[in-house]
């Protein structure tokens, strides 16, 4: 299905000829879980886009916003609304917040992926080379897309995986939740409504800028 005939990168991006598989594939996907009774609040257009290109050792696909911008139109955004499971929210990226605004003012180019995009998905690799104002120029621009931090992990590159009451680790933590809270504070609340799907009151914050650290 990929051009480099890899599970991985580099430079392994889908073949256009599948790119309506892979869209159905996703639908398949959500129908074998509905088969035992499991639901999904939301999916992704793909785990770190960027992860497929430069090869990091994961499966990955590689898209560039402007052939992703193309595949949720023409293909995921219409088979998810067509299928059993059309209300389940999309989040745009689910990548490095160093492609933010770019990534997402292209994709957003066309007024069908725009509607089609319920949020955007943010990791925290590559946050020091990052700075976090990135999400608060994307907010600034796409307010109604709700941003939600999805994936940060320590150790998968290090010998040490697990280290148990390690404050450098703990840390780095604490400084991205920090950043994140600062930086998308009215997102983290708008996030929570569509989790909760305003079955609980949630503090109003109209008027309240975004910040950063």
């Amino acid at each position: 299905m990929k051009n480099n005939h890899k599970s991985g990168g580099p430079l392994g991006f889908l073949k256009q000829e599948y790119y309506q598989s892979w869209a159905n594939y996703h639908v398949k996907f959500l129908n074998a879980y509905a088969e035992h009774n499991i639901s999904f609040w939301a999916i992704s257009t793909g785990n770190e886009p960027m992860s497929g290109i430069i090869g990091l050792p994961i499966p990955a696909v590689g898209w560039i916003a402007f052939t992703q911008k193309q595949w949720v139109q023409n293909n995921l955004g219409p088979a998810i609304r067509k299928s059993a499971h059309s209300k389940i929210k999309l989040l745009a990226l689910d990548g490095q917040r160093y492609l933010l605004p770019s990534y997402i003012e292209i994709m957003f180019e066309s007024k069908k992926v725009k509607d089609y995009i319920d949020g955007i998905a943010v990791h925290w690799y590559g946050d020091n080379i990052s700075p976090s104002f990135s999400l608060t120029f994307t907010h600034e621009q796409f307010p109604e897309k709700p941003i939600l931090a999805t994936e940060a992990s320590i150790g998968v590159y290090q010998k040490q995986k697990v280290s148990l009451g390690n404050w450098e680790r703990g840390e780095r933590y604490v400084h991205s939740i920090i950043q994140l809270i600062s930086s998308i504070v009215i997102e983290v609340c708008k996030a929570l409504k569509m989790a909760l799907r305003d079955q609980v009151k949630i503090p109003a914050t109209s008027g309240k800028k975004c910040r950063f650290i």
